[in-house]
Formats: structure tokens, sequence, C-alpha cells
């Protein structure tokens, strides 16, 4: 026996519209959510810029004048190194005991000031946390070197010395020519260009 075929139920074959409330409804819930999306990408724009511009507000900036730098030896006297009194530029490393990307940065650090011409570059260490340790200007080469065992406030504040590591190129004449912050590889590369000194097979452009 054939069975006729089913007939499909009216139901299925109808669009049923939505009530206008609930169309308006949804309508209005789109618009929203596409304003929120703006306005989440407006603030992350802000913040973005907020936090770079604190970033740059941390570190030393390229072409301020600064004063001399002040502060303690690691024997507690007083330390200062001043400008423009003579012709030698001044590389100023600044580092903390307790900073873990300054023990990456010490092996190049050293590579670099090794082979420099300290008659026309002064090299100058600044320890930006509370003391230095016993022992570690021996473990780290420093005997004999120009070591600030600590930086007065005044001189942190001017320098903006708030991040670690640092390498900092100042003039004769005490103005920032060059700021390298962090361990990255091309940092020693530029570092040593600007000194003149062999680092890698670093190749310098004139």
């Amino acid at each position: 026996m054939i069975h006729p075929p089913l007939k499909e139920a009216s139901f299925l074959r109808q669009v049923v519209p939505l009530p206008r409330y609930l169309a308006a409804s949804l309508g209005l819930l789109m618009v929203g959510l596409a304003v929120v999306d703006v306005l989440l990408l407006q603030s992350n724009v802000r913040l973005t810029a907020s936090l770079r511009n604190r970033a740059e507000s941390m570190q030393p900036q390229v072409g301020r004048i600064v004063p001399p730098l002040e502060g303690l030896s690691e024997q507690g006297t007083p330390l200062i190194v001043a400008f423009g009194a003579h012709d030698r530029q001044t590389l100023l490393l600044v580092f903390s005991p307790a900073c873990s990307f300054c023990d990456l940065a010490w092996p190049h650090w050293q590579t670099i000031v090794k082979d420099l011409d300290e008659r026309k570059t002064r090299v100058v260490y600044a320890n930006v946390s509370d003391k230095l340790p016993g022992g570690f200007s021996g473990a780290h080469q420093l005997e004999g070197r120009l070591v600030f065992a600590s930086v007065a406030p005044q001189s942190r504040a001017a320098y903006n010395l708030s991040l670690t590591p640092a390498a900092i190129l100042i003039d004769a004449e005490g103005q920032i020519r060059k700021v390298w912050l962090g361990t990255k590889e091309e940092h020693y590369q530029e570092m040593a260009c600007a000194l003149h000194v062999h680092y890698r097979g670093s190749r310098c452009q004139n």
C-alpha cells in the first residue's frame, strides 16, 4: 500500500515576523554594542599613549642639559661629576645590584669599555639602589673606576634615573646625546659605533 506524501506542516512554511518591540530592541542592542566597541577602542588608544608617555617620562631625555652628577663613593665620600671643564664625553652606566637584566648587560658593557679610548670618553658607573653590596665592585671589574655607590636624589630626578640597565652618552658640555635602555643586542652595536670601538663584528656607518 502506497501512502500519499505527508503534507508539510503549515507552520514550517511560514515566516513568523518578530514583534515590533522585539525588533526595535535588537536594533538598539546592536547600536549599543557598536558604540561600546568604539568607546573601548578609543580607551585603548588613550591608555597606550598614556603608557608610552609615562615610559618616556621615566627615562633620560636626549637633548637635555644635565647638571653635575652628585652622590657618594663606596667609601662614603662625596662624588661629583661635572661637565664643561674638559673635552671628554661621558659614558654613564646605570645599574642596580638587584636588577636581573643588569646581570645580562654587564658582560657587554665590559667588552665595550675594555676597548674604549678613555682620553676621549670618561666612564662613570651609577648604582640607583639603596646601597652597593660588599664585593660587588670586585665581581664586576670596577676597581679603580669612578663608581657612585649611591646617587643623590636631586641627581636621580634631574637625569631621570629610574630604569635599569641604562647607558647614557653625555657630551663634554653636559648634553645627553644617546640613551640605550635594556639588553637588546642592537643597542650594544649602536653604543660601540657611537664610541668608536669594535664589538662583535659591528659594522658602523660613517
